[in-house]
């Protein structure tokens, strides 16, 4: 082959070599351009699926909170509501006095009232 002509066996033509080289590093920078973009995005989309979920968990846990507040709380069990007042008895009283039924009954009474338990006879 002459020296400025192409030849299939022995490619030595220097511009067809930069050209070839040119065409593989802009191949490369594609490449490494599009793997950069698909890791950009994937990690904004990451992002943006945790703020939509701390947002909608906010959004249910404010949501289930004023529920709670508009909804008349149930009323502590009476057992509660006894021993509460039997403690509270036992926190006022001279722990030395002697134990006498008749006086714990209207304070426990009262405190029952408070619940919101009234008791009548059947």
């Amino acid at each position: 082959c002459p020296p400025t002509a192409f030849c299939p066996d022995h490619p030595v033509d220097p511009g067809l070599l930069v050209l070839i080289a040119v065409a593989l590093i802009a191949i490369a920078l594609f490449a490494a351009a599009a793997v950069l973009l698909v890791v950009t995005l994937d990690t904004a989309a990451r992002y943006i699926r945790r703020r939509i979920i701390r947002a909608r968990r906010a959004t249910i846990a404010a949501a289930d909170t004023a529920a709670a507040e508009e909804s008349d709380p149930a009323p502590p069990d009476h057992l509660t509501i006894i021993a509460a007042a039997l403690d509270e008895w036992w926190l006022i009283t001279d722990p030395h006095a002697e134990f006498n039924g008749a006086d714990i009954a209207p304070f426990v009474d009262l405190h029952l009232d408070h619940a919101g338990y009234h008791v009548t006879r059947n």
